[in-house]
């Protein structure tokens, strides 16, 4: 897999969550701390909203430097525990997974068109509205987990043998 930082890089059609992706790279600096990051997708505007805290002001400074080589706008708010940048960039279906790594002491979040549909948040969970003693409650809840890991075929596999053993009426 070949990435760039800040670049926006076509995936291979074996290449995890992405068809087309850009890499922000964030240095934490020296401090023990992990930091907190809290991610959220708006497909409609385009836009990703991240809320961190823990990142000094120079891994802040970087990722907005690099959120505008890829071709993308920010918006950025201080508050008391962290920050909250807002990242607008030309994705359809824009979704963003963070990961830090702690041996080089940096976040690496990735921001790109998603390859699959993600539900919309917060998701309806089913299985909790229905009956407790409903027979196949679990093949329910168990189809809604793998539905928001992506993995639809297991999910789409669940579902129909809850439908082959009785429908939703048991």
């Amino acid at each position: 897999m070949l990435l760039v930082m800040a670049g926006n890089v076509r995936a291979a059609t074996d290449v995890g969550r992405f068809t087309e992706m850009t890499r922000l790279v964030v240095p934490l600096g020296r401090g023990g701390a992990r930091p907190g990051v809290t991610v959220a997708h708006d497909m409609i505007r385009h836009e990703v909203t991240l809320d961190l805290s823990g990142v000094p002001r120079r891994g802040v400074n970087s990722l907005l430097r690099q959120v505008e080589v890829a071709g993308g706008r920010h918006r950025l708010q201080r508050h008391r525990g962290g920050v909250q940048v807002v990242i607008w960039l030309p994705f359809n279906n824009i979704q963003a997974y963070w990961q830090v790594d702690n041996s080089r002491r940096v976040l690496r979040v990735d921001i790109g068109s998603g390859r699959y549909l993600l539900p919309e948040q917060p998701r309806l969970r089913v299985a909790d509205l229905l009956p407790k003693k409903l027979p196949g409650r679990e093949n329910i809840a168990e189809a809604e987990k793998a539905w928001a890991d992506g993995d639809l075929s297991r999910a789409r596999r669940l579902l129909r043998s809850r439908e082959h053993e009785g429908g939703m009426t048991g």
